[in-house]
């Protein structure tokens, strides 16, 4: 209860104290003295430097058609023999639309301009 009474305080002196140091000096100060503690991390900052995910080529950088060029995690296990890693980036809103109805679900090509002229479908 006196920690929440000071919360405030304790707040502005934790901020003070982490300022000016560099977040793997806090964590491994406060994980020397038994304080469960790790930084705040972009998935980014997870991925990239971790030697094991390089090793296996676990990180990848699909060219995406609205957001470019990023690295994502990819396939995390490899087949032998057969293509590995991924084939293409995320698709956009709307993109398989087409494919899927006429190829899998037997609408025809003026089926699916219909549904679209009418507002049914965006693509």
């Amino acid at each position: 209860s006196d920690r929440k009474q000071n919360e405030a305080a304790l707040d502005e002196l934790l901020s003070v104290w982490t300022a000016t140091r560099d977040r793997w000096d806090i964590t491994n100060r406060l994980q020397a003295v038994g304080v469960a503690a790790f930084p705040s991390l972009t998935p980014l900052e997870l991925w990239t430097g971790d030697p094991q995910l390089e090793a296996i080529g676990m990180l990848e950088q699909p060219e995406h058609a609205l957001t470019g060029r990023h690295t994502v995690p990819g396939l995390p296990w490899r087949l032998t023999p057969g293509p590995n890693g991924l084939r293409r980036a995320a698709p956009t809103l709307g993109q398989h639309t087409e494919e899927v109805l006429c190829e899998l679900l037997g609408y025809t090509p003026t089926e699916v301009q219909q549904l679209t002229q009418s507002g049914v479908l965006r693509r």
